[in-house]
């Protein structure tokens, strides 16, 4: 794609509009602040699906208001590996809690089903499919 000036769009700039178009959430994805998020610190343990399932385990270690962080880890191909997170809780315009986390570059865009449960999808350069979490 050219710009007006000429030059190439680059396809990285394009990334938060392809988010839109595809109807995939994104860590950059607005959320309206929540009155009382919900507490979020804990141990939760699930799968991220897809064309590989791989096991995971989020530890919210940090909560201040609607910003989360912590450590996520996946087993894959039988090893462990940590990763640092943060992110932000929410409401979608359909009124729907959900959380966002950015961890070393992978997406997820997880919606507060209950206290006990997070559901929603996750996205890395190699890996997309569904995430399901339960608090431990």
């Amino acid at each position: 794609m050219r710009s007006r000036t000429g030059g190439f769009v680059s396809v990285l700039a394009m990334a938060p509009l392809l988010g839109i178009v595809t109807g995939c959430a994104t860590v950059e994805e607005t959320l309206a602040p929540v009155p009382t998020p919900p507490n979020l610190v804990g141990k939760w343990k699930g799968e991220w699906g897809g064309n590989m399932v791989h096991p995971i385990e989020v530890v919210v270690e940090d909560q201040q208001g609607q910003k989360v962080s912590g450590t996520m880890v996946f087993v894959v191909h039988g090893s462990f590996t940590y990763h640092r997170m943060r992110g932000s809780v929410g409401a979608k315009q359909d009124g729907s809690i959900w959380v966002l986390l950015d961890v070393g570059g992978r997406d997820f865009s997880l919606k507060v089903v209950s206290d006990k449960r997070l559901e929603g999808t996750g996205r890395s350069t190699g890996h997309y499919g569904p995430v399901s979490l339960s608090r431990q």
